[in-house]
């Protein structure tokens, strides 16, 4: 077998590892990512460095240096401490693309490196997306107060996730850096707690403070932007996405595919003494819930996602958000714990 049919044959396999059967778009990114030597670090994990040493034959210290290279280039993440050894492993495909759509030094391989990683994620990536990957969080000016005799969880909130948070970091919306869509700023995606540390690790974000993260959630609503956060009561990141480029939003809003529980627990209520048909709201749902038929607005319940923007679209107050899902619809647990680092904290 030639040396390139060799590594054809490895990154056949280490996609396979990242649940992708049959992609030459895939393959050919792993062959522009890795060598030879890293592909077989990949398909001898889970483990730590000393397990992966023994089953490629090579010294422990080398191994380690390399996976720990791949961490700071988001190709392997890190899933746990056995003795205080970091166990390496592969992360899932979606977050994969995402710790390298993150870091701005992937940028020097051009246009066709994204066109490759948007093929895999209209292939791979949207067309599998489980059911509940991410949860929206409605605009913070359609909620409520967030009261202790309140129903509204902080973690509905989008300043209730801020305010809650040990630390935070923003970076690049990965999804607007692969799919190039439109002009909306980049550097809008928060992370929280151990996801932030494992951004300012990477040297992929950069740390804000409550206020600089808050001013950024009301940017984004002001430019029509859906927040969108883990389906967790343990969320550490708050996306602000577009549904031209957003993996999730693209997956329902152009491709059709149904990922219902991500749809907040909210939907508006129109108060009709109020409305006047001015349409604002059908110009601002991006999803084809407010629509206009006949001149006037109606509403098609089914392609809410409880987002609220009509809510701050309306010039006269005259739609509110009320709850329509039980507490239940938020899923108890943390995140993917993918933001694990070399030394345990």
């Amino acid at each position: 077998m030639s040396q390139e049919a060799g590594k054809r044959s490895l990154a056949r396999a280490v996609g396979q590892r990242f649940g992708v059967e049959s992609s030459p778009a895939f393959e050919r990114l792993l062959g522009m990512l890795l060598s030879p030597e890293e592909m077989e670090l990949l398909l001898a994990a889970p483990g730590d460095s000393t397990a992966i040493a023994r089953a490629v034959n090579r010294p422990v210290e080398a191994v380690d240096g390399v996976l720990h290279d791949l961490l700071m280039r988001g190709i392997v993440c890190i899933t746990g401490h056995e003795e205080g050894r970091p166990v390496w492993n592969l992360p899932p495909l979606g977050l994969l693309m995402d710790g390298i759509h993150f870091d701005r030094r992937y940028r020097r391989y051009g246009p066709e490196f994204y066109d490759l990683w948007s093929e895999v994620c209209r292939d791979e990536v949207i067309a599998k997306a489980p059911e509940g990957m991410l949860r929206v969080v409605p605009v913070q000016a359609a909620l409520p107060p967030v009261r202790t005799d309140s129903r509204v969880l902080d973690i509905e909130s989008a300043e209730g996730i801020v305010r809650r948070a040990r630390r935070i970091a923003v970076q690049d919306c990965p999804c607007r850096v692969r799919e190039r869509h439109c002009d909306t700023p980049l550097e809008m995606c928060l992370s929280f707690d151990a996801f932030a540390d494992y951004i300012l690790y990477r040297n992929i974000g950069r740390e804000i403070t409550p206020e600089e993260a808050l001013a950024i959630l009301r940017h984004a609503e002001e430019l029509g932007l859906v927040h969108q956060t883990v389906n967790s009561q343990q969320p550490d990141v708050i996306c602000n996405c577009c549904p031209c480029c957003c993996v999730v939003l693209k997956a329902g809003a152009v491709h059709g595919y149904t990922v219902s529980s991500t749809v907040s627990r909210f939907q508006p209520e129109v108060d009709e003494t109020r409305c006047v048909d001015c349409l604002d709201c059908v110009e601002q749902c991006h999803f084809g819930a407010m629509v206009e038929r006949d001149g006037r607005r109606a509403f098609v319940a089914e392609k809410c996602l409880g987002c609220g923007l009509c809510v701050r679209a309306c010039p006269n107050d005259a739609i509110h958000l009320a709850e329509v899902r039980p507490l239940d619809h938020l899923r108890s647990g943390p995140s993917f714990a993918w933001s694990y680092l070399p030394e345990e904290r």
